[in-house]
């Protein structure tokens, strides 16, 4: 029976070690993919300012633009983490949770205030922005809170 498990040993510590290889291998594509994203974002940004003003470039389409930047790089932040085999963590979650409803909140704000959407429109979805920052906050806190007491 021993002799069996000998045997196998290598075989399982081959395909474990190429198993990892794989999972390495598409975490880095997976960052490279992300940070590509990012740059194509970040260049279309600065080619919209050159059109700031226009039908389609509207400065609520360049702030969203930016805060999609800002979900983007903390995906990629949590993919970094991943790499270097650091603990899963929800922060990073929660994060962009947050951004993307200030992201929402912003968006829906300033398409209110151009007169971009009608205003009883609006206001619904300021206020369930408004409750998703408010809730997102609170996770961010409880969760934060959780982790000191914890050690």
């Amino acid at each position: 029976m021993e002799n069996a498990k000998q045997k196998t040993a290598p075989v399982r510590q081959f395909i474990g070690s190429a198993l990892s290889i794989g999972y390495d291998s598409v975490i880095i594509l997976v960052a490279c993919g992300v940070f590509g994203a990012a740059l194509i974002l970040l260049y279309d940004i600065v080619t919209d300012f050159r059109y700031l003003g226009t039908p389609d470039h509207t400065f609520s389409h360049l702030i969203s633009d930016l805060m999609l930047t800002l979900i983007i790089m903390a995906l990629l932040n949590q993919v970094i983490h991943m790499i270097r085999n650091q603990p899963f963590s929800l922060v990073p979650f929660i994060s962009i949770g947050l951004i993307a409803s200030v992201r929402g909140f912003l968006i829906a704000q300033i398409k209110v205030g151009l007169g971009e959407t009608e205003w009883a429109a609006g206001l619904i979805q300021l206020g369930s922005y408004a409750v998703m920052v408010i809730a997102m906050a609170t996770c961010f806190y409880i969760f934060s809170k959780g982790i000191k007491e914890n050690g």
